[in-house]
Parts: C-alpha cells; sequence; structure tokens
C-alpha cells in the first residue's frame, strides 16, 4: 500500500488523464512518479505488480505512458522476473510496444526474454499451466504465420526479407509450438490450413533457396513441382 501523499499524487494524475491537458498530464504523472521513487522497494513492487495485472490480465483502461512504463512497472517487474515470476513475465509481454521503444530497459533482461514471445515462452517454463501465456503466444505465433505467408507466391519472409534455409529451419521449429499450442487451446477455425500451408512453404522455400537456378522465381520453383501448396492454396 502507498502512503497517503503518493496516492493522492496517483489520483491527481487520474484526474488530469481524464481532461487530457497534455501539459497537466505530463506534470502530474512526473509528480506521482517522483513521489512514487520514495516509497519502499516492496511497496512500490506490490503495487506495481497490481497495476500490471489490472492493465494486462483485466484490461483496465488507463493510458500506460512511457515514464509509467520505464520508471514505475519495469523495475518492479523485472525484479520479480529475476525471481522467476511468471506473472511479471507475462505482464512484461503485455507491454512489449513500450519495451520495443525501451532499448534500455530491454537491455535489461535475459537473452531470450526481450520479445513477447521469448517472456511468453519463460512465464510458461514458470508456470505451463499458464493459460493467459498460452493463448497470448497462440495468437502472436498466428500473426508471425499469417505474415511469413502474405507475399506468396514472391516468397517466404523472415522479418522485411526473404527467409533464408536457417530462418526456414527455425520457423519450422516455431510452427510445431504454435501447432501444440492449437491442440491445447483450440485455436481458430483457420488455423489447421494455416499450419499446413506454413509447414509446406517452409520447407519447399527452404529446398528452393539452396538449389534455386539462375532467374528462377520461387513461382518457378512451385510450378515445376506441381501444386502450389496443401490445396492448391498458394
Amino acid at each position: 500500500m502507498l502512503s497517503a501523499n503518493c496516492s493522492t499524487r496517483w489520483r491527481a494524475y487520474g484526474a488530469a488523464e481524464k481532461v487530457r491537458v497534455r501539459a497537466e498530464l505530463t506534470a502530474a504523472l512526473r509528480e506521482f512518479v517522483d513521489e512514487f521513487q520514495r516509497e519502499p522497494v516492496a511497496a512500490r513492487e506490490r503495487w506495481a505488480w497490481d497495476l500490471a495485472q489490472r492493465v494486462v490480465d483485466e484490461g483496465a483502461d488507463l493510458p500506460v505512458r512511457m515514464p509509467l512504463f520505464r520508471e514505475v512497472l519495469f523495475p518492479a517487474l523485472l525484479a520479480g522476473l529475476r525471481h522467476w515470476r511468471g506473472d511479471c513475465a507475462r505482464w512484461l509481454a503485455g507491454f512489449d510496444q513500450l519495451l520495443y521503444h525501451s532499448p534500455e530497459c530491454r537491455v535489461q533482461l535475459p537473452e531470450g526474454s526481450r520479445s513477447a514471445p521469448g517472456l511468453l515462452r519463460r512465464a510458461l517454463a514458470v508456470d505451463p499451466g499458464d493459460v493467459r501465456s498460452k493463448r497470448r503466444l497462440l495468437a502472436i505465433l498466428r500473426s508471425r504465420f499469417d505474415y511469413v505467408l502474405h507475399e506468396l507466391p514472391d516468397g517466404v519472409l523472415y522479418g522485411a526479407d526473404g527467409a533464408t534455409p536457417a530462418q526456414c529451419e527455425e520457423m519450422l521449429e516455431e510452427l510445431r509450438e504454435f501447432a501444440a499450442l492449437v491442440r491445447e487451446c483450440g485455436g481458430e477455425a483457420e488455423d489447421p490450413a494455416l499450419i499446413e500451408d506454413a509447414r509446406f512453404h517452409l520447407v519447399a522455400y527452404r529446398d528452393y533457396v539452396q538449389t534455386r537456378q539462375e532467374g528462377e522465381t520461387y513461382a518457378d520453383y512451385l510450378a515445376q513441382r506441381g501444386p502450389a501448396g496443401p490445396g492448391g492454396a498458394h
């Protein structure tokens, strides 16, 4: 529980958010953050964890602005992460866009836990029964494979570029993870077809990159193989 003075600052910031005058809400947030830093560490962590839970798990309608994330939430969530609290990993994943724009925070995270998927995998390593993390990871992987295939028949993407054979292998491993999550969580009606298409094209594009002739496109390669994919979908 925060001190009366800090709680007052928090309520003042909440009121400023409703008015939405930028200078006022920025000043109110700064006053709260500065006061918050004077609270005992244990109180700061408990309060930040509670706020993160309400925002990420319960969908509380509260804008999390950068100073609130970097100076209030992140230090507490990082402390929980270091003590292998799976919920802290899940909550950090819920702030992935703020984390992406905070390299000074991201670099403090363990390797493999500097992105939303990595944080969710850490949460599941701590608690394999964490349904929230499973469903969030499932949604992220579904979106990833939709993106990976969206330039077909030109090619399979990894980031903004065509995938390398090693990247195809990496994505095949992720695809196995995606398929397992679909089995566990139920997934969506389109997921089986997405998995089938992704499996076909990740293998085919890997082989194409390794064997392609000069001037040969992936569409040419598919045409020479026969049907372009499961059910001729691509």
